[in-house]
């Protein structure tokens, strides 16, 4: 009896070391997944496509791929009506034993694509909806491009707070952003924020100055995500590069230099002319039969005779008003030089180096296209 007793104690600490030793095998092998079910679709215009979107519903669930509940079979059981109301999906949860559970239907939108309406009904909770367009060539579950659109809804309809912020550079674009087709904002120097859905988006740039390919873009959520669009410019709107700015303080030190040159140049020419009037025959000729400390022009306008030693007094006046006024102006000259020289010289030694060039002014036109109209705004930047 002891022995029987112990053989089922052992049997027993088996068991339920294998029963435990299961837990963390289970939760290791990938990351925790919400309990939510998937209702069967079934649509008569595409059974296959619904099918296959149903299994990639499943399998991105970790739910088991075989057939399950279908939508038709239990709102017949339940009484229902062809769409389900509150109560109806109360029923359904108890129904299919599950808090949470994803359904939807089925139709034919357009050739080659079917519009999938899908819900969530989480016990005491708003129901959340979203629409899927699925083409009718991923009608393969394991389809990568199926895989993404299924993420995205299921991204939608399970995930609390399943928002995410996206940070846009388009250059330096004006314009309007467009997300999933509709306008979103209003883009100004290329750079917006935005926040969105967890889930697959396409991203658009409608202006008026450049052509910005879209982009489709996977969000996770929560995430934050830079996304960067190269514009661009449309022919006959291409920008003018802006002019290299003028260095004022370098020009205007060798313009004085030059100047200074100038006036260095006319004040020796200056000098040149009061030698000439020093050595005129008239003033030579008259100063050679003066005492050495007399006055020579002031002696020939105080002079009445008519020659002296062969000069005019008269010719001595004209060439010591000459000598006089030329004397005045090489000094004004070479005074002139010097204080354009210094100046110049000190603006080119302390030049700062070249300054970064301002944008040029632009004009722009902006249009902006919503549900309910459109508007047309310009934008003048300088």
């Amino acid at each position: 009896m002891l022995c029987m007793t112990s053989r089922a104690s052992l049997v027993a600490a088996i068991a339920s070391l294998c029963v435990l030793s299961s837990v963390p095998a289970a939760a290791q092998s990938g990351p925790v997944k919400p309990w939510v079910k998937v209702i069967d679709i079934r649509s008569p215009d595409a059974p296959a496509l619904a099918a296959s979107v149903t299994a990639a519903m499943k399998r991105e669930l970790g739910r088991p791929p075989e057939a399950g509940f279908q939508l038709d079979n239990l709102l017949r059981d339940l009484s229902c009506g062809a769409v389900p109301d509150t109560a109806c999906l109360t029923r359904i949860s108890g129904r299919v034993d599950a808090d949470q559970f994803v359904w939807g239907f089925a139709r034919r939108a357009a050739p080659g694509q079917v519009a999938f309406e899908l819900h969530m009904y989480s016990r005491g909770e708003p129901e959340r909806y979203t629409e899927l367009l699925v083409s009718d060539t991923l009608a393969d579950p394991f389809n990568p491009a199926l895989q993404r659109q299924v993420q995205s809804a299921l991204a939608i309809l399970i995930t609390r707070g399943g928002s995410a912020t996206v940070r846009l550079h388009v250059g330096n674009v004006d314009g309007q952003v467009l997300v999933d087709g509709h306008p979103a904002t209003d883009l100004r120097d290329g750079k917006v924020t935005l926040s969105l859905r967890a889930g697959e988006h396409t991203i658009e740039i409608r202006s008026a100055s450049y052509s910005v390919p879209a982009r489709k873009i996977f969000l996770q959520p929560a995430a934050i995500a830079d996304v960067e669009l190269e514009p661009t410019p449309l022919p006959g709107t291409e920008q003018a590069s802006p002019s290299t700015p003028v260095n004022w303080h370098k020009n205007l030190g060798w313009t004085a230099i030059g100047a200074g040159a100038l006036f260095a140049g006319l004040g020796y020419w200056s000098t040149t002319k009061v030698s000439d009037a020093d050595n005129d025959p008239a003033l030579v000729s008259y100063r050679n039969n003066m005492a050495t400390n007399v006055d020579v022009c002031d002696a020939a306008r105080a002079d009445t005779r008519t020659t002296v030693n062969g000069a005019s007094p008269s010719d001595v006046v004209d060439a010591c008003d000459r000598g006089s006024k030329y004397s005045t102006m090489q000094w004004v000259f070479y005074g002139t030089a010097l204080v354009s020289l210094t100046t110049g010289i000190y603006l080119v030694a302390t030049d700062p180096g070249p300054r970064r060039a301002q944008p040029a002014a632009r004009f722009q036109l902006l249009p902006s296209v919503g549900k309910t109209g459109g508007t047309l705004g310009a934008r003048f930047s300088f």
